[in-house]
Formats: C-alpha cells, structure tokens, sequence
C-alpha cells in the first residue's frame, strides 16, 4: 500500500532519524518500476551542496520496498547534516488519490505547509518545480522536487537555506 501524502512526510522523517544515528555503507531500498532515489543525488553533489564530505546511511531494515517508491540516505561524517530522499515514481503515486506527479507534489507541498504552518520557500527553476519547508526546531526541513520521472522528497537536518537550494538544484537534474 502507498502511503498518502501526509503519511509519506512521517515515513521521510522516520527514515532521516534512523539512519542518521547509524554509521554504514551504501544501501538503499527500491520497490519494482521505482526511480532509485541513491542515483538521484551521487555523494559528489552532496559535497559540492554541503562543503563537507558525506557518506551514505544504512536504510533501516523495516523501511519497505514499496512499489515505485525508493529511499535512500546520506549524512556528513559529523554526523550534523542528514539527509533522507525518497523518490515516488508513476507506478507509486497513481495508486494514490492523486494519480500524477504533479498533483502528488502540490498534495505534498499543501500537507508540508500545513503541518508546519508555514508556506513553501519556491526554489525557482529547478526541475519542473522545487520548494523547501523549515523545520522551526531545526531537524525535519523537507525539500520537494517534481521531475519529469518522480517525485522527490528530502527530509534533511542540519541544511541552510543555500545548502537545501543547491540539493534541491542537484536532485532536479
């Protein structure tokens, strides 16, 4: 079962949280016909955004491979820059309400602003459209991006507003 929107932005909080307190190497889960989200950002883009080298996180073992959806994570070696990206490809979003990416976006970017009070920060130009949530306690920020292929979702802790634009700009290539 694919969760909804608002169910999706726990699922990306759960899996930053947990993979930024583990240390490991490359993993990643990936459903069938899914847009694998560790080819979304390579560790190069990562570094080039943050200025500080990163290493990939152990996805936990209870995240599922759902079908068309993909969860990837990443951290710096301090530890204090964690980032989760998920993507949600076709097959994933028209088992939802939604049915399309584009709709499956904007449902994402309404629940994010209404979770958090606060409306999107529009990162102009950036794949067909990108925007970015702060987190007011400074863990849990969210960045979408829509693409032609998926839906990006990038639950990162640590970012400033710079570092988030030029990963949302990286993961909308």
């Amino acid at each position: 079962m694919i969760p909804r929107a608002s169910h999706t932005i726990a699922f990306s909080l759960v899996c930053a949280c947990m993979g930024a307190a583990s240390v490991g190497y490359a993993q990643g889960r990936s459903g069938p016909m899914s847009v694998n989200a560790c080819g979304i950002l390579t560790a190069a883009e990562l570094e080039a955004a943050l200025g500080k080298k990163v290493r990939s996180q152990p996805v936990p073992a209870s995240t599922p491979a759902t079908l068309g959806v993909s969860v990837c994570s990443w951290a710096t070696a301090d530890g204090l820059k964690t980032l989760s990206v998920a993507t949600h490809g076709p097959e994933a979003v028209k088992r939802t309400v939604t049915r399309d990416l584009p709709t499956y976006y904007e449902s994402l970017k309404t629940s994010n602003a209404n979770l958090g009070r606060r409306p999107a920060i529009v990162f102009p130009g950036i794949a067909r459209r990108a925007c970015y949530f702060v987190n007011p306690g400074g863990r849990g920020d969210v960045i979408l991006v829509l693409r032609q292929d998926c839906v990006v979702t990038i639950t990162a802790a640590g970012l400033t507003r710079e570092e988030a634009q030029k990963v949302a700009a990286a993961a909308g290539k």
